[in-house]
């Protein structure tokens, strides 16, 4: 990136976020690897007016905690999302799902907004794709919620088959059932080519939640 391309770079985000309102006296938190990106918002954020606070990817939540609580960094222009996310006590909701086992170790499983609430259960998708994945024609497999007017939600279910395997969504879902209790039964399940993931191998389940919908 040239001199001439950073300006220009950092003019225009300047202007983005002045559009959006981020101005004097706002605080822009900042996660990022020292690079053109981070050059690009720092000094964007200091041309729109406000200043940044730059947050270690190192960081243990409770540092991340400390630092955006102490610079007074908010959810631009949404003060109920802040709020959301920074409890009355200061500690932050990071939205994840764990468990602690004996020997103090942190488990992180799931991810509280991907959770199917069906008949007031909650039901993670991570527990249901690892059941669907010991099916032995599964070779991959991804579960999210579906909206329903009797449930509120439904657990559905994407699998694709390992090659030369036939087994039917019908086959699959009865092996579910016999694995988990009845709340957390698939519904629904179909066979797919691909799991829909992002670079870094993560479940877009976002991307089949949008094409159930069409």
């Amino acid at each position: 990136m040239t001199y001439g391309e950073l300006e220009a770079a950092i003019r225009s985000l300047a202007g983005g976020l002045a559009a959006a309102g981020f101005g004097r006296g706002d605080v822009l938190a900042l996660m990022a690897p020292n690079g053109p990106e981070y050059a690009v918002v720092f000094h964007g954020a200091a041309m729109a007016g406000g200043t940044v606070t730059t947050i270690n990817p190192a960081y243990t939540q409770a540092e991340v905690h400390h630092q955006l609580a102490d610079s007074g960094a908010r959810i631009l222009n949404n003060p109920q999302a802040t709020e959301a996310t920074v409890d009355a006590a200061g500690w932050l909701r990071t939205g994840d799902l764990g468990y602690v086992d004996a020997d103090g170790h942190l488990y992180v499983v799931d991810r509280l907004k991907e959770l199917i609430k069906y008949k007031g259960f909650q039901v993670p998708p991570a527990e249901l794709e690892a059941v669907l994945l010991r099916h032995p024609d599964v070779a991959d497999a991804a579960v999210i919620g579906l909206p329903d007017d009797e449930a509120g939600e439904i657990p559905a279910g994407y699998v694709v088959l390992r090659p030369g395997a036939a087994a039917s969504p019908e086959e699959i879902m009865r092996f579910v059932a016999g694995e988990v209790a009845h709340y957390k039964q698939i519904r629904r399940l179909e066979v797919i080519d691909a799991i829909p993931k992002s670079a870094a191998g993560k479940t877009l389940r976002r991307l089949l939640r949008d094409s159930a919908r069409t």
